[in-house]
């Protein structure tokens, strides 16, 4: 759907999207992309990640991603020690990372983003 707004690139597009799902193994990286409703394919993922990058729009425009249903599944599939980072740096997405385990800092974000949070896994 997003690729229809770039019709120059479709042919790419319908080319690459089949494998938009799988893995990509290298020696010091593993790479799954789940594609869905992240409240949906999260509870049933078994595993832990290392690192998220939290790309959900802004709480405003897209609170059903934000929840602190889902970033309690996010805390819950996240190694010790692991990491995320989002350019959202929204207090309520702070505090329900905070309440999953996280350990938050609010930081410089980068362009045009003031701020932005990241954090760690206790």
């Amino acid at each position: 759907q997003a690729h229809g707004a770039f019709p120059e690139i479709n042919s790419l597009a319908t080319e690459l999207a089949p494998l938009w799902s799988t893995k990509i193994e290298l020696p010091d990286l593993e790479f799954k992309l789940i594609v869905g409703d992240a409240r949906k394919t999260l509870p049933s993922w078994r595993h832990k990640a290392d690192a998220w990058f939290l790309d959900g729009f802004s709480p405003a425009k897209n609170p059903e991603l934000w929840g602190a249903a889902l970033m309690q599944e996010v805390a819950t599939h996240t190694k010790t020690g692991g990491s995320f980072a989002t350019y959202s740096a929204s207090g309520s997405i702070r505090r329900s990372l905070e309440d999953g385990g996280f350990k938050v800092e609010r930081i410089t974000g980068f362009g045009r983003k003031r701020h932005m949070t990241k954090g760690k896994k206790l």
